[in-house]
């Protein structure tokens, strides 16, 4: 019996476990159950009541502006910061949202408020003393170049292990 994937007959002669399965099709129904309540107790109180009321000015469910949020946040860190579940297994704080919806349920809307008011703001004062940053960016990096009395050794300062770090800062 032949075999179909989006519509095509499948032509490769793959074991039959290697298949996949069909998918399930009733998540495009209309009468599937609400997602569940997003916990805005667990972005406290300050955060959790902006994302009330964006949500609430956007006419939009309070998911629809916490996902854009929290996607925000994450490229905000960017490497700054790395969680540590335990010693040895450290994660960058990367996290790829997406909001799925209707049509008019309110995605752009609740993203729309991050975008025209908070992102702006971030951006204006991140720029209002980035000469000064850069500066002492640079700065640190004539600090860092290797000498010929170490060897070479370079400082890596996120593990600050190498002897040139800890002479340096540590």
């Amino acid at each position: 019996m032949p075999h179909y994937v989006s519509g095509m007959p499948l032509t490769t002669t793959a074991p039959e476990t290697a298949l996949w399965p069909q998918p399930d099709l009733s998540v495009l129904r209309r009468d599937r159950p609400p997602p569940p309540r997003l916990p805005l107790s667990a972005f406290g109180p300050a955060w959790g009541d902006w994302i009330t009321s964006a949500a609430g000015a956007a006419a939009c469910p309070v998911d629809y502006v916490a996902a854009p949020l929290l996607a925000a946040a994450s490229a905000l860190i960017g490497h700054a910061r790395w969680a540590q579940a335990t010693p040895g297994w450290r994660e960058p704080p990367h996290l790829w949202l997406a909001a799925v919806g209707e049509s008019g349920n309110g995605k752009s809307p609740g993203a729309d408020c991050l975008m025209r008011d908070v992102l702006p703001e971030i951006e204006r004062r991140m720029l209002a003393d980035f000469p000064d940053r850069l500066s002492d960016w640079r700065t640190g990096l004539e600090v860092e170049k290797p000498s010929e009395t170490d060897g070479g050794m370079t400082c890596d300062t996120r593990h600050r292990t190498t002897r040139r770090c800890q002479r340096l800062r540590c």
